[in-house]
């Protein structure tokens, strides 16, 4: 193992955390700024989807990198870990179908209606909960320590740009983005959070 586990600066696993949270912390400011964040929305869609990317990817990423394994998982564990990377994929899909890719960054556009069918009549950010689903069943099937460590870092974190981002929805969309609240209790996970 020597390099993954021994020096902290040559390790990868501490680097893809280190950028992600640095992309968590770029993203409570462009959620909480509304002038940077139209400045953002000036950029090329590449780069806006580049910054979507640098959030969501880390987490995904983290379980194929070197790092201390599980010396043997059950194949429960490993059969629970496939069926939420089946979820996760459930939930990204139907999400990408009714929004698109990152809607949120297409400023003026889909804000017609609040779209509170579908898989967002269940929960209120299925995107979010498909990456951290997925980052969980990596880590399960390929017994990454460290990935499974940082699941619990990524919800929380994911869960406080939910709450920045949905005081911005209810600027947007007013009472009846409250009332999709009310209708859809669940923000991340359905009969939990």
């Amino acid at each position: 193992m020597g390099n993954a586990s021994g020096n902290l600066w040559g390790n990868p696993v501490f680097w893809v955390i280190i950028v992600n949270v640095l992309s968590f912390i770029a993203d409570f400011f462009l959620e909480s700024m509304p002038k940077l964040q139209a400045r953002f929305f000036e950029l090329p869609r590449p780069v806006q989807r580049a910054a979507v990317i640098f959030v969501s990817g880390p987490p995904i990423v983290l379980a194929f990198l070197p790092q201390p394994r599980f010396q043997s998982l059950s194949t429960i564990a490993i059969t629970v870990g496939i069926i939420f990377i089946a979820v996760a994929a459930i939930f990204e899909i139907l999400a990408f179908r009714q929004i698109g890719f990152v809607p949120s960054l297409i400023p003026g556009e889909n804000k017609k209606k609040v779209i509170d069918t579908g898989i967002y009549g269940l929960i209120r950010h299925p995107i979010y909960s498909g990456v951290i689903l997925l980052s969980l069943g990596l880590s399960l099937i390929f017994t990454a320590i460290y990935a499974l460590m940082y699941v619990p870092v990524v919800t929380l974190l994911f869960g406080i740009i939910t709450v920045i981002e949905e005081k911005v929805l209810v600027k947007d969309y007013g009472e009846e983005y409250r009332e999709y609240q009310k209708k859809t209790r669940w923000r991340l996970i359905p009969f939990l959070f």
